[in-house]
């Protein structure tokens, strides 16, 4: 990751991180706490499709708790077995028993609210792990009718090796195809050693 300099670190602000932007937002969810936080919430769930992959650490996480994945891909796939394929314009296989989407998409606004839009009609249940204070953007209230739930994983590691943990906070949200009354908040679970 490229360091930026002392003063455009400055410009960001003090709770922004010191490295220059990944290009087409590649963080790759190597972090363990992000399935172990949405494994509670996902245990009806037998199939899923990952639809920006990256280098699938995503989908080896998923496959380890007993998931099957139907389909992997990304815009630019970064490991052998992953297809190349645009999210929004994927062809995504019509069967009942796979309906739900499971990802950590690019948080660029619009394309993000692009690809929810999209992938609520496609799937019955999409868990997009997404940074914890989306849900508070005001150009974020329409999506927002759709999230049913947000469960608060707090902050996580994004790159191999390194100890430090990201400087924003994590949460999952799942979306659905029907508006819904209220989202349901799951607070973060601290067990053993706070994380």
């Amino acid at each position: 990751m490229t360091a930026l300099s002392p003063l455009d670190h400055a410009r960001r602000g003090a709770r922004q991180s010191r490295y220059a932007k990944k290009a087409l937002d590649a963080y790759d969810t190597i972090d363990p706490r992000a399935v172990a936080a949405l494994r509670p919430h996902i245990r009806e769930l037998t199939r899923f499709i990952e639809p920006c992959a990256g280098k699938g650490d995503l989908v080896r996480q998923l496959q380890a708790i007993g998931l099957q994945c139907l389909d992997q891909f990304d815009i630019a796939p970064r490991a052998e077995g992953i297809r190349q394929a645009d999210a929004l314009s994927a062809d995504y296989p019509f069967d009942f028993r796979w309906r739900a989407i499971i990802t950590n998409p690019p948080f660029e606004w619009p394309l993000l609210g692009q690809l929810i839009e999209h992938w609520i009609l496609q799937a019955d249940v999409v868990w997009l792990l997404l940074p914890a204070n989306f849900a508070h953007r005001a150009t974020r209230a329409a999506t927002m009718r759709h999230c049913r739930k947000i469960v608060s994983i707090g902050q996580l590691r994004w790159e191999p090796g390194s100890k430090h943990k990201s400087v924003d906070l994590f949460a999952w949200y799942e979306f659905g195809r029907l508006p819904v009354a209220a989202t349901t908040f799951h607070p973060r679970q601290i067990t053993g050693k706070a994380a």
